[in-house]
């Protein structure tokens, strides 16, 4: 059974998640699109994974940077997707780090932007959860856009550390689609991880640690560390 207070917490962080629809490109030409999912880490900031941004699957080949930059001006992102014929969009303004060449984790940083009409803080932005200890009796919950459908939820448990430094495996049910959700910490309904992908040699789930995420943008860019946290402080 789903405690009241549940459905209370998944309605409250739903409106800080979105769709993500990123065009590919290829040699100047717009060669199909995909769809993923993101979420507000801070007024006007968004966290979703770099193959996502990159519309690239496992057996594609890198592309060009300006190709990747035109996808990033040519994403929108979907607030408020619960059903057909509802959504409220938002352009995303820039990729703010890291460099996708440069990076070796998959996630990126963008930049939304705000919409004089539905200002980006009615949607506000989700509680990091870093510290928690995570055991097999760790609920792990997913805010999702599985196949680009309407918003979804799941639930199921922790399982053990990923096979990569900073990733963790769970049996939270998920689809193409889902890369980039928040992965929440049901104790806390805060975020404990970002949604990478399914791991068929465990035939497990896989996330990236919020943990990892936010130590890589700390030592690398301090200002949006400083902006992130600043967010949080001031929430929670």
């Amino acid at each position: 059974m789903l405690w009241i207070s549940d459905a209370e917490k998944m309605l409250e962080c739903a409106r800080a998640v979105a769709k993500i629809d990123v065009p590919r490109f290829s040699k100047d030409k717009q060669c199909g699109s995909s769809t993923g999912t993101a979420w507000m880490v801070a007024p006007n900031l968004a966290l979703t994974c770099r193959h996502v941004i990159e519309a690239i699957g496992p057996m594609d080949t890198p592309q060009d940077p300006e190709e990747i930059q035109a996808q990033i001006s040519n994403a929108l992102m979907t607030f408020d997707y619960t059903a057909g014929g509802k959504g409220l969009q938002y352009k995303v303004k820039s990729l703010e780090y890291p460099l996708l060449e440069l990076s070796s984790l998959d996630y990126a940083l963008l930049r939304v932007e705000d919409r004089d009409d539905r200002p980006l803080r009615e949607k506000g932005y989700l509680k990091l959860d870093m510290d928690s200890p995570l055991t097999i009796q760790t609920a792990l919950y997913i805010i999702q856009h599985p196949l680009g459908q309407p918003q979804q939820v799941s639930g199921d448990q922790y399982v053990k550390p990923g096979t990569s430094p900073g990733t963790i495996f769970y049996k939270t049910p998920t689809n193409p689609g889902t890369s980039g959700s928040p992965v929440f910490n049901r104790a806390s309904w805060g975020v404990v991880a970002l949604h990478t992908g399914e791991n068929n040699n465990v035939r497990l789930r896989e996330g990236l640690m919020l943990q990892a995420i936010v130590s890589d943008i700390q030592k690398n860019r301090e200002d949006l560390y400083m902006e992130i946290q600043a967010a949080q402080n001031m929430r929670w």
